[in-house]
């Protein structure tokens, strides 16, 4: 369970912010900005095995919740009331991936309909899950910041 934390931690030191383009960096922009996306990408596994350890409960809903939804958008809509998927900005953070990295960026999915029930149930689970494991890491900052200033 330390490994995860700190290795989540060194990714987050290192990648807190996405890269800005600005003039200079034209060329390495593309490449930071990869680098930015697998990192976080990275970091959302990372939450997942955390929570998976720390909570299971809450990683099953979200499990539960995250299947529900890709069956739906695998098939066709069931009912009259639907959700669009969207596509994800450019460089999303590891809190914002509500399924999968890879998911996120499949242009496929953009604008397949989902049911309220359904997305409403992903978006409260994910919004849980978040919510656990940001504590789970402050409280470790906490208890291990002698630690982690070695680091």
């Amino acid at each position: 369970m330390h490994e995860l934390y700190t290795e989540f931690l060194r990714l987050d030191r290192a990648w807190h912010r996405p890269p800005r383009p600005f003039h200079g960096n034209e060329g390495n922009y593309a490449v930071l900005k990869q680098n930015f996306i697998r990192a976080q990408a990275a970091m959302f596994h990372l939450a997942q095995a955390i929570c998976q350890l720390a909570s299971p409960d809450v990683q099953r809903e979200l499990d539960d919740a995250r299947r529900e939804v890709m069956d739906e958008l695998t098939r066709a809509p069931k009912g009259l009331e639907v959700h669009v998927a969207a596509l994800a900005r450019s460089a999303p953070r590891w809190q914002e991936f509500e399924i999968t990295p890879e998911v996120t960026f499949d242009h496929s999915l953009a604008g397949s309909p989902v049911s309220k029930h359904a997305a409403m149930r992903l978006k409260c689970a994910h919004k849980h899950q978040v919510s656990v494991v940001t504590h789970l890491l402050a409280e470790y900052r906490r208890f291990h910041a002698d630690e982690l200033r070695k680091a």
